[in-house]
């Protein structure tokens, strides 16, 4: 049994995502993923002046959040197939 996760299936999976979204909204932006699961990521970023706004800075702000937000899921996952 495997006990670890990598940042490779990490990354591997948000590639393999079916979808991605974004959208800005005044303010915010949000990077919508669908995995291959069905499962729905979402990441965001903020600007407090939306004249700063700077897209690509925002996207990988956003895809870093939802990729934080897969190593939980991953991790907790994980945590209980060795927990069985």
């Amino acid at each position: 049994m495997n006990t670890k996760i990598t940042e490779t299936d990490i990354d591997q999976m948000l590639e393999q995502a079916t979808q991605e979204h974004h959208i800005f909204y005044g303010k915010a932006l949000v990077v919508c993923y669908q995995l291959q699961s069905g499962f729905i990521l979402i990441g965001t970023a903020a600007v407090v002046d939306p004249n700063n706004f700077d897209l690509e800075v925002g996207l990988k702000i956003a895809h870093d959040n939802a990729k934080n937000q897969l190593w939980e899921l991953e991790g907790y996952r994980l945590q209980l197939e060795l927990a069985k």
